[in-house]
């Protein structure tokens, strides 16, 4: 974990949040919590929890404490890109890659990825390729393209000058009908676009959503729907919300207010049976899950409290790394794994 100046993580990502390290959160389904946590190789004899239940795999990875880079399962491996650092007290933005099989051994692929240095960028895995867009370095902002079949050999399918949506960070992407969409984001404001691509060159920019324009919210797929949740825009506007579509046009505000006040910087999973999130500020330590993205519960478990983390659900686990957190006006950067509970 590592302090750098407060001003310049504001201009980065306008603000986070803050606490301590736990060990293991008691699970609510009676899920045996043991601290023999198996392996994500050993599948085959594992049920897994639906986010109760989180263990600290990793106090510290071998990546660099880190915040608002990416980590997406691409078949059978995860691949973590990007993302901030701190450097002698100064934000730096990253642009390394690191792979592994199991959230535990990681091994770096590259310590530069030809694309520039990033933080608050999106990444996916769409036709068996991880795709990483946009982001911000600093006062830069970007809206390039990338695609890999390994983590190592890149190529540039959309460039910065290329028709399509506009610089932006802090934006959400998936795949929805066998296409890469975009959500949100800001620029020089909220952005409520959703922009969708067949092939990750050719971009389509849909009617915009009735829901704020937003950045560092969060957005998954379940039930055939595609669905956005909080965010914020600087320091002025502040989103709770839950929303959700069928076919990217027409949009059903599914949750006015979520448990908590405010949520922007969280992370999001979706097991299959439920969407977990996790952290963020207005829930910095906090857990929420919901069978439907409509009823949801605040846990009474908890995490170690952070921001700008990233989450995955990869082989049966939800996993959760790194992120930021203050303290006595510090900022923090942790480079931790944790992931959901499993039993036998």
């Amino acid at each position: 974990m590592r302090r750098f100046f407060f001003w310049f993580f504001m201009v980065t990502l306008f603000s986070c949040s803050g606490g301590d390290e736990e060990n293991i959160i008691n699970n609510t389904n009676n899920v045996n919590n043991t601290n023999n946590i198996n392996n994500s190789n050993n599948t085959n004899n594992v049920t897994t929890t639906t986010g109760e239940c989180f263990k600290e795999l990793l106090a510290q990875a071998p990546f660099s404490p880190r915040a608002g880079h990416t980590v997406t399962a691409v078949g059978d491996s995860l691949y973590l890109v990007g993302g901030f650092t701190n450097h002698d007290g100064t934000a730096v933005a990253l642009n390394d890659v690191w792979k592994s099989g199991d959230g535990l051994s990681w091994i770096q692929l590259l310590e530069t990825a030809p694309f520039e240095p990033r933080t608050s960028h999106c990444a996916v895995s769409f036709q068996d390729r991880l795709w990483i867009m946009g982001g911000n370095r600093e006062t830069d902002y970007y809206n390039d393209v990338w695609s890999s079949p390994d983590g190592i050999t890149w190529n540039l399918e959309r460039g910065p000058q290329d028709a399509g949506f506009s610089d932006r960070k802090g934006f959400t992407c998936l795949v929805f009908d066998s296409r890469i969409f975009i959500l949100g984001g800001v620029d020089y404001g909220g952005l409520a676009q959703v922009w969708s691509s067949a092939d990750g060159s050719t971009w389509t920019l849909h009617t915009d959503a009735p829901w704020a324009g937003r950045a560092h919210h969060v957005s998954w797929v379940a039930d055939g729907r595609m669905w956005v949740a909080g965010g914020h825009v600087y320091t002025t506007e502040y989103y709770n919300d839950v929303w959700s579509s069928a076919d990217s046009e027409s949009w059903v505000q599914e949750v006015e207010a979520l448990p908590v006040a405010t949520l922007y910087g969280h992370s999001a999973f979706y097991t299959g049976e439920r969407v977990v999130i996790t952290g963020g500020n207005g829930n910095e330590d906090g857990v929420m899950v919901s069978p439907d993205g409509r009823l949801w519960q605040a846990l009474p478990e908890r995490i170690s409290r952070r921001s700008y983390h990233t989450s995955t659900w990869f082989k049966g686990r939800g996993f959760l790394f790194g992120g930021s957190y203050t303290e006595n006006m510090g900022i923090y950067l942790r480079n931790d794994v944790w992931a959901t509970c499993q039993t036998k």
